[in-house]
Protein backbone atom coordinates (compact mmCIF):
# COMPACT_ATOMS: atom_id res chain seq x y z
CA UNK A 1 0.00 0.00 0.00
CA UNK A 2 1.23 3.52 -0.72
CA UNK A 3 2.61 5.54 2.20
CA UNK A 4 0.40 8.43 1.17
CA UNK A 5 -2.73 6.27 1.42
CA UNK A 6 -1.62 4.92 4.81
CA UNK A 7 -1.16 8.48 6.14
CA UNK A 8 -4.61 9.44 4.90
CA UNK A 9 -6.17 6.42 6.59
CA UNK A 10 -4.37 7.28 9.83
CA UNK A 11 -5.65 10.84 9.65
CA UNK A 12 -9.21 9.69 9.01
CA UNK A 13 -9.01 7.31 11.97
CA UNK A 14 -7.67 10.08 14.20
CA UNK A 15 -10.33 12.53 13.03
CA UNK A 16 -13.13 10.00 13.59
CA UNK A 17 -11.96 9.50 17.18
CA UNK A 18 -11.67 13.27 17.69
CA UNK A 19 -15.17 13.88 16.31
CA UNK A 20 -16.47 11.22 18.70
CA UNK A 21 -14.86 12.99 21.65
CA UNK A 22 -16.24 16.36 20.54
CA UNK A 23 -19.69 14.83 20.15
CA UNK A 24 -19.57 13.58 23.74
CA UNK A 25 -18.58 17.05 24.96
CA UNK A 26 -21.35 18.73 22.98
CA UNK A 27 -23.92 16.28 24.34
CA UNK A 28 -22.75 16.93 27.90
CA UNK A 29 -22.93 20.68 27.38
CA UNK A 30 -26.42 20.34 25.91
CA UNK A 31 -27.54 18.40 28.97
CA UNK A 32 -26.05 21.07 31.25
CA UNK A 33 -27.79 23.85 29.35
CA UNK A 34 -31.09 22.00 29.67
CA UNK A 35 -30.58 21.58 33.43
CA UNK A 36 -29.61 25.25 33.84
CA UNK A 37 -32.60 26.33 31.77
CA UNK A 38 -34.90 24.36 34.07
CA UNK A 39 -33.28 25.86 37.16
CA UNK A 40 -33.61 29.37 35.74
CA UNK A 41 -37.28 28.80 34.99
CA UNK A 42 -37.82 27.53 38.55
CA UNK A 43 -36.05 30.56 39.99
CA UNK A 44 -38.00 32.90 37.73
CA UNK A 45 -41.27 31.36 38.90
CA UNK A 46 -40.12 31.65 42.52
CA UNK A 47 -39.27 35.34 42.10
CA UNK A 48 -42.57 36.03 40.36
CA UNK A 49 -44.44 34.40 43.27
CA UNK A 50 -42.61 36.64 45.73
CA UNK A 51 -40.14 34.24 47.29
CA UNK A 52 -40.13 30.81 48.83
CA UNK A 53 -42.32 31.65 51.81
CA UNK A 54 -44.78 33.94 50.02
CA UNK A 55 -43.53 37.18 51.54
CA UNK A 56 -43.78 40.17 49.28
CA UNK A 57 -41.19 42.24 51.07
CA UNK A 58 -43.66 43.95 53.38
CA UNK A 59 -43.00 44.12 57.10
CA UNK A 60 -40.20 45.10 59.40
CA UNK A 61 -37.02 44.88 57.36
CA UNK A 62 -34.74 44.53 60.42
CA UNK A 63 -36.69 41.53 61.64
CA UNK A 64 -36.69 39.99 58.17
CA UNK A 65 -32.93 40.41 57.91
CA UNK A 66 -32.37 38.78 61.30
CA UNK A 67 -34.49 35.80 60.30
CA UNK A 68 -32.81 35.49 56.90
CA UNK A 69 -29.24 35.21 58.14
CA UNK A 70 -27.40 32.18 56.80
CA UNK A 71 -26.80 29.34 59.28
CA UNK A 72 -23.07 30.09 59.58
CA UNK A 73 -23.74 33.50 61.17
Amino acid sequence: MEPRLIRLEEKVTYLEAYVGELDAVVREMHDRVDRYRGQIESLRALVERGGADGRDGAGDSDTDLEEDKPPHW
